[in-house]
């Protein structure tokens, strides 16, 4: 979608400067995690403060920037590729902050290029130890949604390491590779899950799957795909939505894989009946599992209770709301109220939105569900894999009408 301002005041900065500037912001933005929306009509609103008027049509790999100086009827035209780096919402925060400087008029735009030169060069506030203990964290937690067991616990914990570390492994083979990387990840936990059953069947391959890669299931990425679909950003939205379902069905392949290696030479077991780990343990595990996605998605640590709050309030609004009404509607509700939450911080902080948003939007996301669903209609389920599957896509409409209701009910600070 091409976002315009047309009302452009004073410019008292060279075209130049200024595209540099807005090209620089929007790139380093979207390779943080901003959304292709909010990037879009920040940089537009942007250009206005500058004097300007700027154009910008996004799509997954790339964005297109337009800026006009309407007063020497000049134009710049530029085209830049986005190198993902993935949700670092602690140097999006950072940018916001170098941005606000340059609209203030505290520094120049050449200032503020070296500091997002800077941002870009900082290390994360979280660790790779911190970020691998996070991925167990969540593995575990996710056994407990799935009503899995304390071996499905471990296992699934102890296997989540290991994709991270695969991860890791997969930014020094180049982009060839990387497209291999949700096939893989989801192999071998697969793979060890159905050995391991073997000698103990109690063992749930699927659940010890799902919870190994849970942090790479790509339900944020078809909810995100939804919500720019709905807001016109019809590129975008329909790519990241394809590139979900492709990556959630390389998934699903990996896992199909590594269960049918290993039980080419080994005889599967019959399932026994397996106690689940007790609910109470979900509201105890609850705090750990929302602070790992805070810290995979590297907040700061001076919002990482804001952030942790909102994971919370999307949370208990969501069960509560299930409980008066339905699963979908719960979303609907949770999504509005954590809407609100975040557009009334970002409004007294004057932070971006972003950082409190989006780990809530990922704890009410089901990639898990589709998950499920593809695997089940791998297995020739073919009725409850597709109603799974449809659930998914259910879940991905309500949380962005709920986001809509939300922003309408306190209208969103522009940031990123």
């Amino acid at each position: 979608m091409l976002v315009v301002v047309p009302d452009a005041g004073p410019n008292d900065m060279s075209l130049d400067d200024a595209t540099r500037f807005i090209v620089r912001v929007g790139t380093e933005a979207r390779a943080y995690g901003a959304s292709a929306p909010r990037v879009s009509d920040y940089l537009a609103r942007l250009a206005g403060k500058f004097g300007l008027r700027a154009g910008i049509l996004t799509w997954p790999n790339h964005m297109l920037f337009v800026v006009e100086d309407p007063q020497r009827h000049r134009q710049q035209v530029d085209v830049e590729r986005l190198e993902s780096t993935g949700v670092a919402l602690d140097k999006l925060a950072r940018v916001g902050a170098v941005v606000d400087g340059v609209v203030a008029g505290d520094t120049t735009t050449e200032q503020g290029q070296r500091d997002l030169d800077d941002i870009a060069d900082a290390a994360p506030p979280w660790g790779r130890g911190a970020v691998a203990v996070s991925y167990a964290v969540i593995a575990l937690g996710i056994v407990v949604l799935l009503n899995g067991s304390w071996l499905d616990a471990v296992l699934g914990s102890s296997l989540a390491v290991v994709v991270y570390a695969m991860v890791l492994a997969s930014g020094s083979v180049g982009d060839r590779w990387s497209g291999w990387l949700p096939l893989f990840t989801a192999f071998v936990p697969a793979a060890v899950a159905e050995f391991v059953r073997h000698w103990n069947p109690q063992v749930s391959t699927l659940t010890v799957t799902i919870a190994a890669v849970a942090i790479l299931l790509p339900g944020y990425g078809v909810s995100i795909g939804i919500g720019e679909l709905v807001e016109d950003h019809v590129i975008a939205g329909w790519t990241n939505l394809m590139n979900g379902l492709v990556y959630l069905a390389k998934q699903v392949i990996g896992a199909w894989m590594g269960s049918a290696v290993v039980l080419s030479f080994l005889d599967p077991p019959e399932a026994p009946a397996v106690d689940p780990i007790p609910d109470v343990w979900l509201w105890l595990l609850m705090p750990l599992l929302i602070a790992g996605l805070c810290a995979v998605f590297q907040t700061s640590r001076g919002d990482f209770a804001w952030a942790s709050i909102s994971c919370v309030i999307a949370y208990v609004t969501s069960i509560v709301a299930e409980e008066w009404w339905n699963d979908n509607l719960g979303v609907l509700v949770a999504a509005a109220v954590t809407a609100v939450f975040s557009n009334a911080w970002a409004a007294r902080t004057r932070r971006p939105t972003s950082i409190v948003l989006l780990p809530a939007i990922v704890v009410l996301v089901s990639g898990s569900v589709g998950f499920q669903g593809l695997a089940a209609i791998a297995e020739g389920e073919t009725t409850i894999g597709a109603q799974q599957l449809l659930q998914m896509f259910v879940v991905a409409v309500m949380l962005t009408a709920g986001l809509l209701v939300g922003n309408t009910i306190v209208r969103p600070r522009n940031t990123l």
